[in-house]
């Protein structure tokens, strides 16, 4: 469900409630593809007894690569293309149609409109489910105007496939059409967005018709994918389904979500909220029920029956929202870890306790830091090899205000360095708790290699778990003995990049400018481990002088202070007693 597709790519296959199984680099003929739709074989969903309409949106050409899309087959002869209008109903983001509504075919508005809104707004198969069920809404409503755009196909008893060859190259809605009727099939409507431009698509009936998004509150603000988060924190989740169309569910039709955290997330219970469409908050209960339990950390929404089956039923298509918060614990993995919400429906009218699934995710990060203290060499840079023991630092984080918080810390064995200690960030300010770390001296290893899985341990390190992207004041309290200790303090900032999949594609970390004593040496972070890191140096402390040198000078300018002081001595006495 995490995939961008674009509608511009190639061989896109953007599936809502069919899923992309293979996509094959041939053309039936020149300028020509193919949709062929399949029997799955991880379900008991099937073809035979369907009827399956391919409707034509767009027109695509090629040339070199690139792909130019077309309300007409033949811009030189402009003809009405009934989703024209269609795309004149739907807003943009500043809340204008896509195109004018009314135009002669000839006087249409440039296509390249719709094409961006389509990529830039349904870039999850969650997102172009929907959009495909509201176009199919619109055809369902207008059925004469796309006589001319549509080719249906049946499936016999014992068939496996249906195929809608010598397509011109386009971007098409698949829609089954199936008339249940009073048959008793047990199917399920299904809807998909194909882009067939140089190829032959192959797409699996896929029984799970319904579908649900989750996401989580990033620390940008927005919902998305994937955040960061320090340990102590409270993230919010967000699970969004639309009711889908369960016309042939006469009696009973189930419905419902269940979400059970995993560890380093806990549950706040008092936290679920649900917001459906069109209902008052006052009148939700009235429409689900809210189940949870603190023990096994889940909760469950199910849709009450009424709200799905008889007179007041909810609309096909009423958006469903829960959202609920979470806090981040001291049993997080280290990277990335995962929140999964299922959605449960009936999936066969005859049946309606025969229930089928889907799952979707969100993802929370946490990262860990190692800081190493090294010497400054005698080119005034921060030394490669020569570590220090004996070093002490406290540990802020800086807000967007820079408002500085002092991090208190718990002490606990290095699950990945045998027989090493690392620090666990603690806000709760547990027993124990300190707000000042030492790096590791004694039995640490003395130089150790570092590469992108490491994780501390050496002379010199201090390992600290539990961090987000954000901004940290590194103030060190204690220097090593016979060291300067560093002024001002040393400023990082861990900054991340989430894809659309909720990958971390960059984890990095940089430092502010630092002024006084002390250096900032190499820098970084490390995509594959969530790992940042930083070394600091120490200048060595001021040295008394040797014999002979400076020491000589030295002697030499005392000794001439004490003859000026016993002449200026002895002139005074011979003045008073002149006196």
């Amino acid at each position: 469900m995490k995939a961008m597709k674009k509608i511009l790519a190639t061989t896109l296959c953007l599936c809502m409630i069919l899923s992309c199984v293979s996509m094959i680099a041939f053309a039936a003929g020149e300028n020509e593809g193919s949709i062929s739709i399949v029997n799955p074989t991880n379900s008991e969903a099937t073809v035979a007894g369907k009827t399956f309409s391919v409707y034509r949106i767009f027109y695509a050409t090629t040339a070199d690569a690139s792909i130019a899309y077309s309300w007409y087959a033949d811009p030189k002869t402009p003809v009405v293309n009934p989703f024209y209008e269609f795309f004149a109903t739907v807003e943009d983001a500043n809340g204008d149609p896509l195109v004018t509504a009314g135009k002669a075919p000839a006087e249409y508005d440039n296509i390249q409109k719709v094409v961006d809104y389509i990529n830039e707004n349904h870039n999850s198969n969650y997102a172009l489910s929907i959009f495909a069920e509201q176009i199919h809404d619109y055809i369902a409503a207008n059925t004469a105007k796309f006589s001319d755009v549509v080719i249906s196909k049946s499936a016999a008893i014992g068939e496996t496939s249906v195929t809608f060859d010598s397509l011109p190259f386009g971007y098409y809605l698949v829609y089954d059409d199936t008339d249940f009727g009073t048959s008793g099939t047990s199917m399920v409507r299904s809807a998909v967005m194909v882009d067939t431009v140089d190829t032959d698509i192959s797409i699996t009936l896929k029984a799970n018709r319904p579908e649900l998004a989750k996401q989580v509150l990033e620390n940008n603000g927005s919902y998305g994918e994937a955040t960061s988060s320090e340990i102590g924190e409270t993230v919010t989740f967000k699970v969004t389904t639309h009711v889908p169309s369960h016309e042939y569910y006469k009696t009973k039709y189930n419905y419902y979500i269940t979400d059970e955290l995993p560890a380093g997330l806990s549950l706040n219970t008092d936290s679920i909220e649900v917001s459906i469409e069109g209902v008052a908050d006052a009148d939700i209960e009235d429409y689900c029920t809210i189940e949870s339990n603190e023990a096994d950390n889940s909760f469950s929404v199910t849709m009450k029956q009424t709200a799905m089956i008889g007179a007041d039923k909810l609309a096909t298509n009423t958006e469903i929202v829960v959202t609920y918060t979470a806090d981040v614990t001291e049993e997080i993995s280290l990277g990335r870890t995962v929140n999964t919400a299922t959605l449960h429906y009936s999936n066969d009218p005859n049946e309606p306790d025969k229930e089928g699934s889907t799952t979707d995710d969100a993802s929370v990060y946490t990262y860990m830091f190692v800081l190493t203290k090294f010497a400054i060499d005698e080119t005034n840079a921060v030394s490669a090899t020569d570590r220090l023991a004996g070093a002490k630092f406290q540990i802020y984080s800086v807000d967007e205000n820079g408002v500085e918080t002092l991090l208190k810390f718990i002490e606990t064995p290095n699950p990945f360095v045998s027989g090493k200690v690392m620090y666990i960030l603690d806000p709760s300010n547990t027993v124990g708790a300190i707000d000042e770390i030492q790096v590791l001296d004694g039995e640490a290893i003395p130089n150790p290699v570092r590469n992108a899985d490491y994780y501390g341990g050496g002379l010199g390190d201090i390992t600290i778990f539990g961090l987000k992207e954000g901004t940290y004041k590194i103030v060190e309290t204690v220097a090593p003995a016979g060291f300067v200790l560093p002024t001002n303090g040393f400023e990082i900032t861990i900054s991340d990049t989430i894809d659309a999949n909720g990958n971390i594609s960059i984890l990095n970390a940089t430092v502010g400018a630092h002024t006084g004593d002390g250096a900032i040496g190499k820098f970084g972070g490390e995509t594959t481990t969530f790992l940042a890191w930083m070394d600091i140096g120490n200048r060595a402390g001021s040295v008394l002088p040797e014999t002979g040198g400076m020491g000589t000078t030295i002697f030499t300018v005392l000794g001439i202070i004490l003859m000026a002081g016993a002449v200026a001595f002895f002139t005074s006495r011979k003045r008073s007693s002149v006196a």
